[in-house]
């Protein structure tokens, strides 16, 4: 005959296990969600900013093309085409992933805090400096 004792341990541990599943689950699923609304920003920024360094090489390029209309050189008309290069983004954003993956939830959300305050390269290099030097906890 089985005890009630018995079948309630029972079903709390099945429930606690589920639980550490689904804890486990609802913590990777934020952590996704702090990684998306922490590159979606540094994209948009990093973006501005190329556009602001191109079009501050803008005007020479015009000045170029002028030259060499007036000089008569044989050179084919520069087109101008914004581009932006999106390396330094894609680097940013694996540095991203491997400091989330490898923080506890808390600190994740004190390393999004610090990706508003210094901006996402900044934190990234005190986040890498912090887990090096093992000043960040498990608790």
């Amino acid at each position: 005959m089985i005890s009630i004792n018995d079948e309630i341990n029972s079903t709390l541990i099945d429930f606690e296990m589920d639980l550490r599943v689904t804890n486990k689950q609802v913590e990777t699923f934020q952590k996704e969600i702090l990684y998306r609304v922490i590159t979606e920003g540094y994209k948009s920024e990093y973006i501005k900013r190329q556009r602001r360094i191109n079009s501050l090489k803008s005007p020479f390029i015009k000045v170029k093309g002028i030259l060499q209309s007036i000089l008569g050189e044989n050179i084919e008309e520069m087109h101008e085409e914004e581009v932006i290069d999106l390396e330094g983004l894609f680097e940013e954003n694996k540095r991203t992933r491997i400091m989330l993956n490898e923080l506890n939830y808390k600190n994740c959300i004190l390393y999004f805090d610090d990706t508003v305050k210094f901006g996402l390269n900044r934190a990234n290099k005190i986040w890498r400096k912090k887990i090096q030097d093992g000043q960040i906890s498990d608790s």
